[in-house]
């Protein structure tokens, strides 16, 4: 039988305790889903009898984990202990079925992840507010969970008035049926990119950080216009793209 043990509140416990709980509720595996770990992290599980998989890991325990598995990134000669690259995605069943409808482009839909630190949900409101053709725009924007400024994106949203329209939703339970809808959508450099891509919906992508930038996968898929990362909002070239797309 299988065991699933998932307890944030171990990850504030010292080592010791984490293994002894482990050990007690007789784990065989742990998977690593917190960014970079160190090879002493890793090697102190390995040797307690646990098989290690790490997720979207370039830290040092990547390379003595029994498994890495970093969908996000590419290697040309990735160890044998590690997949790279959009083959080793993992997407929710949602997500592997259905078409997208084709429409004229005026439906766009903004999502920029669980808590989206650069508030580019903000800046891409008030950018395709100020364009000449608002009106002719329709955008849905999801929240995720861990969205701090809900209230004030919702301020800004009740005082946008030359869009065609503009919905704002908060944790939605089924977020392909909003990306399938979608003609266009804007995201931050994620995951979320797989899933659009999955469900045929041409993308612009911005990074929230330096690390999103290394995310080689919307460079390469031609549903796809990656605006990398950039202190303040790239205007210009979100124009460009954004005008590519409607019009291709």
């Amino acid at each position: 039988h299988h065991q699933v043990i998932h307890s944030p509140t171990h990850f504030r416990d010292s080592p010791d305790i984490i293994l002894k709980s482990l050990t007690e509720h007789e784990i065989d595996l742990i998977v690593n889903d917190v960014l970079d770990t160190t090879e002493a992290d890793v090697s102190t599980l390995k040797s307690a009898g646990l098989l290690v998989v790490n997720i979207e890991d370039m830290g040092t325990g990547s390379v003595v984990a029994d498994l890495t598995i970093n969908a996000l990134y590419e290697h040309e000669n990735p160890l044998p202990n590690q997949r790279y690259g959009w083959p080793w995605v993992c997407l929710r069943e949602e997500f592997l079925y259905g078409e997208s409808e084709v429409s004229s482009v005026t439906s766009i839909l903004a999502t920029f992840g669980g808590t989206d630190p650069r508030n580019l949900t903000a800046e891409i409101i008030q950018h395709l507010a100020n364009r000449s053709d608002a009106n002719n725009i329709h955008l849905t924007v999801i929240l995720g969970p861990g969205n701090p400024r809900i209230d004030e994106i919702t301020s800004l949203c009740n005082s946008v008035s030359t869009l065609g329209s503009l919905t704002l939703l908060n944790s939605v339970k089924r977020m392909s049926d909003h990306m399938r809808a979608a003609d266009i959508a804007i995201t931050s450099n994620g995951r979320t990119v797989y899933e659009l891509a999955a469900c045929g919906t041409p993308m612009i992508t911005l990074s929230q950080n330096s690390r999103e930038n290394l995310h080689t996968f919307s460079n390469h898929c031609e549903g796809a216009h990656n605006l990398g990362f950039t202190e303040a909002f790239p205007s210009e070239a979100f124009d460009t793209a954004f005008s590519r797309l409607i019009s291709n």
